[in-house]
């Protein structure tokens, strides 16, 4: 039985998805966000939950909107009372 996905593999998906919809390799990625290479390929894997100034510049260079990558914000980054 396969377990649900966190909410940050599904942020990495859909990054992915975005960068190799442009045929963009990781380091373009990084280049074109400002964003360091092992920074997106941690996200890509959900190893690591971004900060929300992350996720802006890699929608930004991605040409999407911040929530089309995080659809349910308090998922991802739920605040001190509701851990």
């Amino acid at each position: 039985m396969r377990s649900e996905e966190s909410p940050a593999q599904s942020l990495g998906k859909r990054i992915r998805y975005a960068r190799l919809k442009r045929l963009w390799t990781q380091e373009r990625l990084a280049c074109e966000s400002g964003v360091g290479r092992v920074t997106i390929a941690r996200i890509e894997t959900g190893a690591t939950r971004p900060r929300v100034g992350t996720v802006h510049a890699l929608a930004k260079a991605l040409g999407v909107k911040p929530s089309s990558l995080v659809p349910d914000p308090g998922a991802l980054w739920p605040r001190r009372g509701d851990r």
